[in-house]
């Protein structure tokens, strides 16, 4: 398998392309004996034996191959040929969540981009598929793309999915997006204060960045007297790169008596800076005491009383 690259056409095409089908049949093989397809993770494996492979196969040693394949680096020319024809086409909705996972390795993007520049609008039209694991795999895809102003709009739209892997995934493609104070960021924050708690630490979570617009700087200052800790501790950790006047260093210093102790550490981070407000100072210097006589007392007296 390593040396069929290497045979010149005049040398032994013939018996390259036996080579080849045999090795197609011993990956279908694999999978009917061990229920894996590693042979196809090798850069070296043959291009046409992976296409026909994934042409000959079941669907479910075609999702087998493409979960193998994803770990590459890229996919030679007729390999990534077929993906976006798979893309293109009706397909089950497995398979087309392998296609996507699969189009996600190192250099799939610049591929992907250069064969088909439409495929930014395909992959777009998956973000309103009924399957969650189908919408979650088209905004990972996304995650590595300069995004136009109308498709952030659309990823966007997902931090109020039903579905929590779909937010997260939405997360995780803004933080990499240069955002607009003006149509991206109102955008963000109308689900902050959202009723489901997951989707506004979401929200929350797509405005961390530094260049951050004061009316969603105030936005997220709100949300830490949220009812949720999970918001108000994400919230926390959001103002710890921005730049608080001692108005706003107050409001966070409040957390710093939150019932739940993850909120009062990102309280404590969002703290950490050269200068403080005399109110914020004197609100940590409180907890500091109050955290002393919880557990520095406390174990003191039991010793003390066994002695």
């Amino acid at each position: 398998m390593h040396c069929l690259s290497e045979v010149q056409e005049k040398d032994g095409q013939f018996w390259k392309e036996k080579l080849e089908d045999k090795l197609t049949e011993l990956l279908l093989a694999e999978y009917e004996i061990a229920e894996t397809s590693y042979l196809a993770e090798a850069t070296e494996f043959p291009p046409r034996s992976l296409i026909q492979a994934l042409n000959q196969g079941s669907e479910e040693q075609e999702i087998s191959i493409l979960s193998s394949i994803n770990r590459r680096l890229f996919f030679e020319g007729g390999v990534m040929d077929l993906l976006i024809h798979w893309l293109n086409c009706p397909i089950s909705k497995r398979k087309a969540v392998a296609v996507l996972d699969a189009l996600r390795i190192d250099q799939g993007l610049q591929q992907l981009q250069e064969r088909n520049p439409d495929a930014l609008t395909v992959i777009l039209g998956w973000l309103g598929d009924e399957e969650y694991r189908i919408r979650e795999a088209a905004v990972n895809l996304l995650d590595r793309w300069s995004l136009s102003p109308e498709a952030l709009t659309m990823i966007v739209r997902c931090l109020g999915d039903e579905n929590w892997y779909v937010c997260n995934a939405a997360v995780q493609v803004l933080k990499r997006q240069d955002l607009s104070p003006d149509s991206t960021f109102p955008a963000i924050l109308r689900y902050l204060g959202d009723e489901k708690w997951c989707i506004s630490e979401a929200a929350v979570q797509g405005l961390d960045r530094e260049d951050i617009s004061p009316n969603a700087l105030l936005a997220i200052v709100e949300r830490l007297e949220d009812e949720h800790s999970g918001v108000r501790q994400m919230a926390a950790w959001v103002l710890k790169r921005q730049e608080l006047n001692p108005d706003l260093l107050t409001a966070v210093a409040k957390q710093l008596r939150d019932k739940e102790w993850y909120t009062r550490e990102a309280a404590v981070c969002a703290l950490d800076r050269e200068e403080l407000a005399p109110d914020a100072l004197k609100a940590i210097i409180g907890q500091l005491e109050d955290d002393i006589q919880m557990f520095g007392r406390q174990p003191f007296r039991r010793s003390r009383d066994k002695s």
